[in-house]
């Protein structure tokens, strides 16, 4: 598939060098114009042949990873019924699109797991980035703080006054004590415990509100949160390295958020832009076995 392209391209490189000497030869030494106008409007016609060639098939490259950085798996590539190595990019990019969508499909489901295995936890659950804006709140935790929503750690100053700023600088891996006002007015005793991970390009906080007078023992407590910390890490590992590649093979093409120009591009960057495609199919088709 790859020597159909290059033959194609030096092809139409040459005929174009050729019409280039041809028109100046008729111009300069026969001096004949006929030949020399001849041969550039040849020269016209192969110059915008592999202009229109090139940016097709860069195009489709582009508009690829475009899809990719922006989680787009609905862009789909029709196929050339006039050229049969753009039918098949347009084939692979196709079949590679739906490995990536499988991909985030199992991911989402893989989320959905997780959630649903956080809502029958009887420790509440929490998790929010820096700003204090709250990713995930389990069902337990909202039923102990007496809330409908949680988005952001201020809407806690309605349970404690003091339990948002207890949250947010307990740091990971420690724990404490704090007490507040169930919405009877019992009493009750938390003890929380704070560890933080990597979501993306974030840092983010999961703390445990544990009730310690009749909920789960520190002991099995731990245990959730490890099985917790497990599930996220998968999750996130099977998302990364497809993210990582398309990345970097987005940047063989682009120049100062600008796509280079066909001329610029070798055969060495090709032959990087099938071997990525292949790596990223195969992280696709290993995901969807596991």
């Amino acid at each position: 598939m790859r020597m159909s392209f290059l033959t194609r391209s030096v092809i139409l490189i040459l005929l174009v060098a050729f019409s280039a000497i041809t028109a100046a030869w008729g111009f300069y030494y026969l001096k004949t114009e006929a030949i020399g106008i001849a041969a550039t409007l040849l020269f016209i016609v192969f110059t915008w042949h592999l202009i229109s060639y090139q940016t097709r098939f860069f195009s489709k490259i582009s508009y690829f990873f475009d899809a990719v950085r922006n989680e787009d798996s609905a862009l789909s590539f029709p196929k050339s019924k006039n050229d049969p190595f753009l039918n098949e990019l347009s084939s692979n990019l196709n079949r590679i699109n739906e490995q990536i969508k499988k991909i985030k499909t199992e991911s989402r489901q893989q989320e959905q797991y997780f959630q649903t295995l956080t809502d029958h936890v009887a420790t509440g659950i929490l998790s929010f980035d820096d700003t204090g804006f709250i990713f995930n709140a389990n069902k337990n935790l909202k039923q102990m703080l007496g809330l409908e929503q949680l988005t952001h750690l201020r809407q806690l100053h309605k349970v404690d006054n003091q339990l948002a700023h207890v949250l947010k600088n307990l740091p990971p891996g420690n724990q404490r004590m704090h007490t507040i006002k169930s919405t009877s007015g019992k009493s009750i005793n938390l003890l929380l415990k704070s560890t933080s991970f990597k979501n993306k390009d974030r840092t983010l906080r999961l703390v445990s509100l544990q009730d310690i007078n009749d909920q789960l023992s520190e002991k099995e407590m731990e245990s959730w949160l490890k099985l917790i910390r497990v599930l996220t890490h998968e999750i996130m590992n099977s998302i990364a390295p497809v993210t990582s590649l398309s990345e970097n093979l987005k940047n063989l093409y682009i120049r100062d958020g600008e796509v280079i120009s066909p001329e610029m591009v070798s055969e060495t960057t090709i032959a990087k832009t099938a071997k990525g495609l292949e790596v990223i199919e195969q992280q696709g088709v290993g995901s969807s076995t596991s």
